[in-house]
């Protein structure tokens, strides 16, 4: 009797300690789940990225890298000279306490040593993953102390989304590679203000939401534009290669700015010709073929940044019927016909091979520096 009860014992013990410690391996077991899945080993699990942004955090060469939010909501950082003032930054609603605020010398330096910022918003789309690759690459080189690094920093402050959405991207790591919104089943990049609208246009998947601002991830990267001096603003997307400004859609009211597409195009097109292939430049409506309701680079441009862009920076996709939202509706009828979804929108948003992968990254990394270029030669962004 006794060796039975001990042998119950043991068992609900074991069994016990068996759940929690798979409670505690969740996180573990994902990023093992995303090698599997035939994810490349050169890609990076969203734990990864962040583990890396923290390192920098401390080992970053000739400037600052300050994490601004680290939430599970948005990746996100601050990059500077290593002589400036910090920004200052405090959202505790959307920031989940990692916001900081600066001190009475900090505010002095900052008013002395100012200078624009350029920031930058990626992974917005989760199956757009060389998105958010491309983002680690640029907080990875401009914390090298390289001298084009050291050059764009004299120029502008960068501030980086590193990963806008993480908690979906981690389900697209495991295999789930057509995954275009968010936890709750919105799009992010249709849950912004300007034009916001609660029809679908396109995929199935660009859900609007509720309201614009819904959803924690859009909403963040709101109070991350509105918080700094935001000269530039880029939306980073795949699918295709071409260079967009506003608008996403037709319905400009009165009294709304009007874009400079002279100016746009001036800045655009050496980019285009240098880094692009010389892909396409123009508006997100006219090249697209459809429109773009409630877009962040719509948003950001109406809220007063000059200089508002969207990169598309990978695919074969041709227009106007091609773009980034038509492939994969990520809701096949089979296990057998999702497999090869999966594998088509891996291969259509992302570069399957090393070589490919390390080409797009050097290209678009030197791209963002440049844009600092664009801030001198078009006063400042103002």
């Amino acid at each position: 009797m006794r060796r039975i009860v001990c042998a119950l014992f043991v068992l609900l013990r074991f069994g016990f300690a068996a759940s929690h410690l798979s409670f505690r391996g969740h996180a573990k077991q994902r990023q093992a789940d995303a090698r599997s899945s035939g994810l490349p080993a050169f890609y990076h699990t969203s734990e990864q990225i962040r583990q890396l942004l923290q390192q920098l955090s401390v080992e970053c060469k000739g400037a600052r890298l300050n994490i601004i939010s680290s939430n599970g909501v948005v990746d996100a950082v601050d990059i500077l000279p290593q002589s400036a003032g910090g920004m200052h930054m405090h959202h505790p609603h959307h920031h989940g306490g990692d916001a900081m605020e600066q001190d009475a010398d900090d505010l002095a330096t900052s008013a002395k040593d100012f200078r624009p910022t350029i920031m930058l918003v990626f992974g917005e789309h989760p199956r757009e993953l060389i998105s958010v690759e491309s983002g680690l690459d640029l907080a990875q080189t401009l914390c090298s102390g390289g001298q084009d690094s050291k050059a764009a920093l004299e120029r502008a402050n960068y501030r980086l989304v590193v990963n806008a959405n993480p908690e979906s991207r981690a389900h697209v790591e495991a295999g789930d590679y057509c995954l275009r919104d968010n936890p709750n089943g919105v799009d992010l990049n249709r849950n912004f203000a300007k034009g916001w609208s609660s029809e679908i246009y396109g995929d199935p998947q660009a859900q609007p939401g509720s309201k614009p601002f819904s959803e924690m991830g859009s909403a963040t990267i709101r109070d991350l534009l509105s918080d700094g001096d935001t000269s530039v603003y880029v939306s980073v997307h795949s699918g295709g290669e071409f260079m967009l400004f506003p608008y996403g859609h037709g319905n400009v009211a009165t009294g709304e700015p009007t874009p400079d597409v002279e100016r746009l195009t001036s800045v655009l097109k050496p980019l285009s010709d240098r880094y692009c292939n010389s892909c396409q430049v123009g508006s997100i409506s006219q090249l697209l073929g459809y429109s773009a309701f409630g877009n962040d680079a719509d948003y950001a441009f109406a809220n007063g940044v000059p200089l508002s862009f969207t990169f598309e920076i990978f695919g074969s996709v041709s227009l106007p019927h091609g773009n980034s939202a038509s492939t994969g509706s990520g809701t096949p009828s089979s296990d057998g016909q999702k497999v090869d979804e999966d594998a088509h929108c891996f291969k259509d948003f992302n570069p399957q091979g090393k070589e490919e992968y390390d080409d797009v990254l050097r290209r678009w990394t030197s791209a963002y520096l440049d844009l600092s270029l664009a801030l001198s030669k078009t006063g400042g962004g103002s």
